[in-house]
């Protein structure tokens, strides 16, 4: 059990210090460098993306051990990203949604975080004004983290069988692949 959270944690700080960087890159510095409005507060946006990064790492984790194929993720990705857009509310007003689809958009840290992130960087909003969002952010990061855990253990348990019944032979999973 205890190795299932050091891999997921291991892999989440990985990630974090990948991402925090690029993060700081696309949504501080590249908007100053070109001369993007921003009305909004540095340290509530920092404060927003934070919860913001974490469930999105937590998604890609558990989506990632349900996928057998590393090319496969990518064209999914390429795929929902278009329609995250669009369920995001962004392109396409929430308020003509389907009940439906507004509910199913709440599964993915997309929604919460960009609506959030418009109202903080365009809108000037405070933290606590979007206090839903980071509210949703932190659940997401929550519920998404213990999702990988269990998917982990799942996966962990499937190899330790798989390894007995084959005599070492591993399963091809992208997520331990090296």
């Amino acid at each position: 059990n205890r190795s299932v959270y050091r891999v997921i944690l291991g892999r989440a700080l990985a990630y974090i210090m990948i991402y925090v960087p690029l993060v700081a890159i696309d949504l501080v510095l590249l908007p100053r460098v070109l001369g993007l409005p921003h009305v909004g507060n540095l340290g509530d946006l920092c404060l927003f993306l934070l919860p913001f990064l974490l469930a999105t790492i937590a998604f890609s984790m558990s989506f990632g051990t349900l996928v057998r194929e590393r090319d496969t993720v990518v064209l999914t990705c390429i795929f929902f990203s278009v329609v995250l857009l669009f369920l995001s509310g962004v392109i396409w007003p929430r308020s003509n949604m389907p009940a439906f689809w507004r509910l199913f958009s709440y599964l993915f840290p997309s929604t919460h975080g960009i609506q959030g992130f418009v109202r903080i960087n365009s809108m000037g909003a405070t933290l606590k004004q979007v206090r839903f969002e980071y509210l949703m952010l932190w659940i997401q990061a929550g519920g998404y983290f213990l999702l990988s855990c269990l998917l982990y253990r799942l996966f962990f348990l499937k190899d330790r069988l798989k390894h007995r019944e084959d005599d070492g032979v591993e399963l091809k999973n992208p997520i331990f692949a090296e």
